[in-house]
């Protein structure tokens, strides 16, 4: 007769470290998505609060909201833009427009050229100093084009969300170990009497 096979001490710990090393490098994924979806989410909200014709209303929405805000003419050349704004997660004085400064000119890119034949698109950029700036360019019934520029320094925003799944999985891989080896101590120690 045989002995039974063992089941192998090291597979668990394998799969564990192997599910660590997944949620560790899915975090990047995670963080880009959420602040995407989140700078859409407010690109789309914002051209029902700006009244193209007010500057003063659109330098104050800018300065709030941390966008660029312009209305560009049928040509794609700037009729009107807010000032400066400071880059949204970045501690070290960095402003959008240094962000946008690094991209194609507004006119040269997809997303204002498709405004400008009248389609509402988003556009969507990362700068090589770790930037993620999402624009909207909308139709304007002058034939024009209203455009809005956000961005986030991904480098704060993606700390903080891959210190969050970090500890999550590293936690989990605690717990599963504590409960492996109260588990194993149960069975040296016999049944309960």
């Amino acid at each position: 007769m045989q002995p039974s096979p063992q089941p192998s001490r090291v597979a668990p710990f394998v799969a564990l470290a192997l599910v660590a090393l997944a949620v560790v490098l899915s975090t990047r994924w995670v963080a880009d998505s959420v602040v995407s979806r989140t700078q859409k989410q407010r690109l789309e909200r914002l051209p029902f609060q700006i009244d193209p014709w007010n500057r003063a209303s659109c330098e104050a929405i800018a300065a709030r909201e941390a966008v660029i805000i312009a209305h560009l003419e049928m040509q794609g050349t700037t009729r009107f833009r807010t000032g400066s704004v400071p880059l949204a997660g970045a501690s070290d004085g960095r402003t959008l427009d240094d962000a946008d400064g690094q991209l194609p000119p507004w006119p040269a890119r997809d997303e204002v050229r498709a405004a400008l034949a009248g389609n509402r698109t988003f556009g969507q950029y990362r700068t090589s100093d770790g930037v993620q700036v999402m624009t909207l360019a909308q139709p304007r019934p002058d034939g024009g084009v209203l455009y809005l520029v956000s961005g986030v320094s991904r480098g704060s925003v993606t700390r903080i969300v891959t210190r969050a799944i970090q500890v999550l999985a590293f936690a989990s891989i605690a717990v599963a170990l504590v409960v492996r080896w109260r588990r194993r101590r149960g069975r040296r120690d016999g049944p309960p009497r």
